[in-house]
């Protein structure tokens, strides 16, 4: 199983870096390149990032030490923390009480759902790779209670979790939520009563409160991050509108863990509040009145595996729900947690069906994970190769959403840095014919000086500057021309 998950994810290993976000967290990062140079506090903070993420940083700045910036070993090691991830994920599944053929279910779709292909393919979506993979190995330190020391060292894992990405915050919550669900002292078909939780509630605070006692000062210096780095959205966006885009979200990311929505780089913010499209507002709906019917009817045994899936999947969400108001809010890889929940419900479910059918029991239990194999990997490589370049991975994204600047603008650059100048220039006019200027006049300038022509390429360039005085950037790719005397200009 688990080696099936690995060899599906392999072909990332030829891939390279990506002019999305990789140049800012990897190849231009001076904390991985020269970490001498950065000082103690900007290192444990990340300002330049947006939230603190020490821990993910310094796996790129061991590597790129000691290894190199060859992109093949930081593809292999994100590999490397999916499949522990996965591990994790059936260790977890069985102390839900899930079977074997249960837990291998569960573990197949959360490894090989096409969704997981952004995390594990772009070298950026390490953070939640790692953060996913210390939560988990909390909970399964945490719970059942252990002793003293396996508590610190879930407490450890929790707080290294949380400065790899802080939005694994939500899981502390199961460390007593699973023992209330799944104590030792209740039979497995006990049924369970929302009340006995509310009375466990004093007990669940006396193990929480060191989790809380770190997870609250990384949410604060989360948040303030995302202020610094102009990722919240400008205070007009409140209201009804903050609604609609909540909702929105919620339908959206629903499609994609449902395999309604095929993944994509759809990182950019949509014109606010997004319009109505009833296959994304309908949907959390629809999923609510089915999960209620179908909670109703499963056995004991089982229904509480799935309720604890779908509470993982509700707290787990929260953090990426555009609850803090995020202008990119749509993001596959927000789906990557919450699908752990999904997969626990997806095990119960085989266990009901196997169950159910007892004549046809022996059959199931081999067809069932050779069909939740044959059903994820197809989409699974396809969603993949979309990461082997900028190229290939806004092309893509051109495709679905044709009309929108910034993503010509990331292609024609990703055609420029695969095809090189000639082909990258023709690219960007093709962009420029259709949005105009103001996005593309300073790439045009900068493909023009690459390939020789100065004289335009300064034209551009000045006029780049008058459209966008604050972008220092156009200032630099000027002074980097050479003198007019020097290009044979008169």
């Amino acid at each position: 199983m688990l080696a099936l998950i690995a060899v599906c994810q392999l072909p990332s290993l030829g891939f390279g870096f990506l002019e999305w976000d990789d140049n800012i967290h990897v190849t231009q990062n001076a904390a991985v390149l020269a970490p001498d140079t950065v000082s103690l506090r900007d290192k444990l903070t990340t300002p330049a990032l947006g939230y603190p993420i020490p821990i993910t940083v310094a796996t790129y700045t061991l590597e790129a030490q000691w290894l190199g910036l060859a992109p093949w070993h930081f593809h292999l090691l994100n590999v490397i923390a999916h499949v522990v991830c996965c591990a994790f994920v059936f260790l977890l599944a069985l102390r839900l009480r899930l079977t074997t053929l249960g837990a291998i279910c569960a573990t197949l779709l959360f490894g090989l759902h096409p969704v997981v292909a952004e995390p594990v393919s772009w070298v950026t979506g390490r953070k939640d790779l790692l953060a996913t993979c210390f939560g988990l190995g909390m909970l399964l330190l945490a719970w059942p209670p252990a002793t003293r020391g396996r508590r610190i060292a879930a407490l450890a894992c929790y707080a290294v979790g949380l400065l790899s990405k802080p939005t694994i915050a939500p899981l502390c919550l199961f460390v007593a939520l699973a023992d209330a669900m799944f104590s030792g002292d209740r039979d497995a078909t006990d049924g369970f009563s929302w009340r006995q939780l509310r009375s466990q509630s004093i007990a669940a605070l006396r193990v929480l409160w060191p989790y809380f006692a770190v997870v609250v000062p990384v949410m604060i210096l989360g948040v303030l991050g995302q202020r610094a780095a102009g990722a919240l959205s400008d205070p007009d966006r409140a209201g009804a509108s903050f609604v609609r885009a909540t909702w929105y979200a919620l339908g959206h990311h629903l499609r994609l863990l449902l395999g309604l929505e095929e993944p994509t780089a759809k990182y950019l913010p949509l014109p606010w509040p997004p319009g109505y499209t009833p296959s994304v507002d309908l949907l959390p709906l629809l999923a609510a009145a089915v999960l209620w019917l179908v909670v109703r009817r499963l056995p004991l045994l089982q229904r509480r595996a799935f309720e604890f899936g779908l509470l993982w999947i509700g707290l787990t969400y929260l953090p990426n729900s555009n609850l803090i108001p995020l202008v990119r809010y749509l993001a596959d890889s927000y789906v990557y947690l919450p699908l752990i929940g999904a997969a626990f419900c997806a095990g119960a479910f085989a266990d009901v069906l196997v169950s159910q059918f007892e004549r046809i029991a022996s059959v199931l239990r081999y067809a069932l994970p050779l069909v939740i194999a044959a059903a994820c990997i197809p989409p699974f490589l396809h969603s993949q190769s979309r990461f082997v370049d900028d190229r290939t991975l806004w092309g893509h994204a051109l495709e679905r959403y044709p009309y929108n600047p910034r993503l010509c603008r990331m292609w024609a650059n990703g055609m420029a840095k695969a095809r090189g100048p000639e082909v990258g220039l023709r690219a960007t006019d093709r962009c420029l014919n259709v949005f105009g200027d103001e996005l593309f006049a300073k790439n045009k300038g900068v493909l023009l000086g690459r390939l020789g022509r100065f004289d335009e390429a300064r034209e551009w360039l000045e006029r780049a500057r008058r459209l966008r005085p604050a972008d220092l950037s156009v200032q630099s790719a000027l002074a980097n021309l050479p003198p007019a005397a020097a290009s044979g200009e008169r």
